[in-house]
This record gives C-alpha cells, sequence and structure tokens, in this order.
C-alpha cells in the first residue's frame, strides 16, 4: 500500500465510562509540527480499519485523505477511534434490536465527549470547538454518529453517516433524527452505496431508508446532504466517499471563516 505523508501516532488512551484504555491513531499533516497553527479534528469510528492496510477487512485509507486534502491546503487532524472487537455491537447501538442485543451506545458517546475529546484537544493542537469537529462512522457506526449529533449537538458540528444501519431496533433512527433542531448548527452529510445488500431488494432498501433519513432531517430543517454512490457494505467504498466526506467538512468551515 501507498505511504501517506504525515504522521500516525498510536497512543493509549483512558476510556473510564467503559473502564478500559484502548489505542487511538491520531494523523497528524505533513506541516504540523511546523506550522503551530490548531486545526479541526475528525473522530472516525471502526478505527482499526482507518489507516494503513486495515486488517482484516481492508482500509478506509483515511491517511491518504488527509495527506492529499492538506496539498491543498485543508489541513484537519484524523482520529482513529477502535471499537471493543466482540463488544462492537453493544458499544456502537443506543438501544438493542430483537434480534441482535446491543445498546450500550450512549457510554460509548460519553466515554468519547467526556475522557478522549478532552485527552486529544489537551495533547494536539486543535480547534475544540464544534463548529470544528466531526465524527464519522459507517454502518452501525453511522448510526452512532447519528446519536452523537443529536445527543451532543455542543460538540459535534459535522457528523458523517455513512452507510447507516437505518433497519437497526425496528428503524428507530428514523424517530430519533426527528429530534434534531436546525438552531444547533450541524451538518450531516449522508452517504451510500448502490449495491450495499446481498441480493438487489436489500440494495434498493438500505438507498430507500438513508433516503428517508435525510428526509426527516431536512424536514425537521437541519442542513443535511446526500449522497448515493456506487459500491457495496464495504471499506472499500468508504474508502471512495471518504474524501468526499473530508472536503464537505472542510468546505463548510471555509464557508463558516
Amino acid at each position: 500500500m501507498q505511504a501517506a505523508p504525515g504522521t500516525v501516532q498510536t497512543l493509549l488512551v483512558p476510556w473510564p465510562a467503559l473502564d478500559t484504555r484502548r489505542e487511538v491513531k491520531v494523523w497528524l499533516p505533513p506541516d504540523y509540527q511546523r506550522s503551530g497553527r490548531p486545526l479541526p479534528v475528525a473522530y472516525l469510528l471502526d478505527g482499526q480499519n482507518v489507516f494503513g492496510p486495515g486488517i482484516p477487512h481492508g482500509s478506509w485509507k483515511a491517511d491518504l485523505a488527509g495527506a492529499a486534502l492538506a496539498a491543498k491546503g485543508l489541513e484537519l487532524l484524523l482520529v482513529a477511534l477502535p471499537h471493543g472487537s466482540e463488544a462492537r455491537i453493544p458499544e456502537y447501538t443506543v438501544r438493542p434490536d430483537s434480534r441482535h442485543g446491543g445498546g450500550n451506545g450512549a457510554t460509548t458517546l460519553r466515554a468519547l465527549v467526556e475522557a478522549v475529546k478532552p485527552w486529544v484537544d489537551a495533547r494536539f493542537r486543535t480547534l475544540a470547538g464544534q463548529r470544528h469537529t466531526a465524527l464519522i462512522g459507517s454502518s452501525l457506526g453511522g448510526l452512532l454518529a447519528l446519536e452523537a449529533g443529536l445527543r451532543f449537538p455542543s460538540t459535534f458540528g459535522f457528523l458523517g453517516v455513512l452507510s447507516p444501519s437505518v433497519w437497526w431496533a425496528d428503524r428507530a433512527a428514523l424517530r430519533d433524527a426527528a429530534r434534531v433542531n436546525p438552531r444547533w448548527g450541524q451538518t450531516y452529510h449522508l452517504t451510500t452505496g448502490d449495491a450495499e445488500g446481498d441480493r438487489p431488494a436489500a440494495s434498493a432498501r438500505q438507498v430507500e431508508e438513508t433516503r428517508a433519513l435525510h428526509a426527516v432531517l431536512t424536514g425537521r430543517g437541519a442542513q443535511a446532504t446526500l449522497s448515493v454512490t456506487p459500491g457495496g457494505h464495504d471499506e472499500c467504498t468508504w474508502a471512495a466517499q471518504l474524501p468526499g466526506v473530508l472536503r464537505a467538512f472542510g468546505a463548510l468551515l471555509a464557508d463558516r471563516a
């Protein structure tokens, strides 16, 4: 795999709400040490698959995406947040599903907001405010990013909701999204592939449900965009989508400068 410019630091970070410590990876743009500038931050869920080869499922190649943006003048810190392996489903869902269980996502979000983000802000030059902070996730991670925006609107200004598992818990995300308030000043960037299911009907349903989520958000007056791209429910598709998601975050920052 092509090596990206910039530096990835691996750090052991306390997650007290989950009673653990985890390795968090932080990508710094090539000019970070020299410039002295504080930078916006994008946090990425499923951190095991964000940088490098991403074993075993492939990678989002976020370091390459970050380096390409930095070369065009948009510098971000990228923070890869790992899940708890076998505990991923409970950690990434705020309520249980009748077939799959889960439901500990509120604790995960509390760990991120109360411990991990302050830890990162204290150790790196960040622009720590809401409008400079993004959270991006895919699949169940996309649902968790949505919930982060709804539960912590003063923390996250940009939510990247990739291939969201809207079907979870009888499509509870559609009801949750109705809580959004346009006065929060957030942007929700939704994406989905056009072939995410194991058969055409399932793929069409994924697109339909993502469109429905987008409609709820915009119907409540929130700033939300939707992109349907070629691809499946996998890291290859999310790697192709991520540069556009990060560009959207950067464009939002430029508009508000």
